[in-house]
């Protein structure tokens, strides 16, 4: 009685729409977190090891904030269909199975505070995440912010190649088997290829619902930022680009299924990866850290060997040298050597299961859930604060809230 009498007491005293504007507060704020800290160092002129940490507490407030105020709400999202149902149940099991590795690891070896925090975002955010209810004002506010700081690493980028002004970094030569890669005001292709092809999915995304001119308008952003995404030299981000623009803007591609795109794009890069020429160094490497993960991975199958943190900062393109850090260029071989086969095999049954439940047409959510996805096989996509919340929230959203919002839209 006396939680049924400070619940009541707390409804009244916010009122649920209050509730809801404030959980809208914390999304935009946890969005504009996650997407500057790839900028912060470059913002602050400081480096990367000294504004982590703030901003990881940044976001780790908003979503604090957020769970604590979709709490206050009392109002669950169920899910609303046997699939949906499937893959809330395999996301369950999947971080069981890792929170169970990791506690068996802290017990048994000695376990970092930064293996703590890699740990802490495994199990925190999809948790938070669940716990609030404006997954898809959260979702809505990545794709805008995403859309502004990608015309911010544009800027950049043509300032450089232009030679007008050298505000960016850019590594690699013309005509080299690398590439030149201008990196934007980020200072990462990868931070730069996500962060464009996010804005590009928002972009897409409205094609459905568009006017003529306003399509238009859409189709100058996305050729844009696909130009963006090109300078940066990350294949990866630019063909998952040109896959959700593919899937929203074709009408007859708004219903094609998800999972046979997501299988057939990951397959495709693994082929590209093992066949490449005997000149393509990128690919070589990757090939090389891809068969070590998968190798690392079967050694510890049942809860793998513990996470472990990698300082992005102190990466440099050599096999020796990813290889001693535990560089594995797979986000599921990663997933699976941090916390065991099983885990890591029931997180993308979860996502392959949420992308083939029915829905009425692709959503921003759907589709990049599918790419990030298929990007896992070959990469490393949820690596990031970004790349992490953006998954989770778009995996949560297409099992509870994707048809509700569908129906009342």
């Amino acid at each position: 009685m006396s939680f049924s009498f400070s619940a009541q007491a707390i409804e009244v005293g916010y009122g649920v729409p209050m509730l809801v504007g404030i959980q809208k507060a914390f999304a935009w704020a946890t969005a504009f977190a996650a997407v500057f800290a790839f900028y912060a160092h470059t913002v602050f002129g400081l480096p990367s090891y000294q504004v982590t940490p703030v901003s990881a507490a940044a976001v780790a407030v908003g979503l604090l904030g957020m769970a604590y105020f979709g709490f206050l709400e009392r109002q669950y999202q169920l899910t609303a269909s046997p699939a949906r149902h499937a893959s809330s149940f395999l996301l369950t099991i999947a971080l069981l199975l890792a929170f169970a590795s990791t506690v068996s690891h802290a017990f048994a070896d000695e376990v970092l505070i930064a293996e703590w925090g890699v740990a802490g975002v495994t199990f925190g955010v999809p948790v938070l995440i669940g716990f609030c209810n404006a997954r898809g004002e959260l979702l809505r506010a990545i794709g805008i912010v995403c859309v502004g700081f990608g015309c911010v690493d544009l800027a950049f980028d043509l300032l450089d190649y232009s030679g007008i002004l050298h505000l960016a970094n850019h590594v690699g030569e013309p005509g080299s088997g690398y590439g030149l890669h201008y990196l934007g005001a980020a200072g990462s292709t990868l931070a730069a290829g996500l962060v464009g092809f996010l804005a590009v999915s928002f972009v897409a995304s409205g094609f459905a619902a568009g006017s003529l001119v306003s399509n238009l308008v859409r189709i100058v952003l996305i050729a844009t930022f696909m130009g963006s995404i090109f300078l940066t030299g990350t294949r990866t981000y630019l063909a998952a680009s040109l896959a959700s623009a593919a899937l929203f803007v074709l009408p007859m591609n708004r219903r094609a299924p998800l999972v046979i795109c997501g299988v057939a794009i990951a397959g495709l890069f693994l082929y590209m990866t093992f066949n490449s020429a005997s000149g393509d160094h990128d690919n070589a490497l990757r090939s090389m850290l891809l068969l070590d993960g998968f190798d690392d991975a079967i050694r510890h199958p049942l809860l793998g060997s513990g996470p472990s943190y990698i300082d992005s900062g102190s990466l440099f393109a050599t096999y020796q040298w990813l290889h001693s850090l535990g560089v594995v260029e797979s986000g599921f071989a990663q997933f699976a050597i941090f916390y065991g086969l099983p885990a890591a095999v029931a997180l993308m049954a979860a996502s392959l299961t949420a992308q083939g439940a029915r829905r009425p047409q692709q959503s921003f959510a759907s589709v990049v859930l599918c790419l990030i996805t298929a990007i896992f096989a070959f990469g490393s996509p949820i690596g990031s604060f970004l790349g992490s919340i953006t998954f989770y929230t778009a995996l949560i959203y297409c099992q509870r809230d994707e048809l509700r919002e569908a129906r009342a839209s």
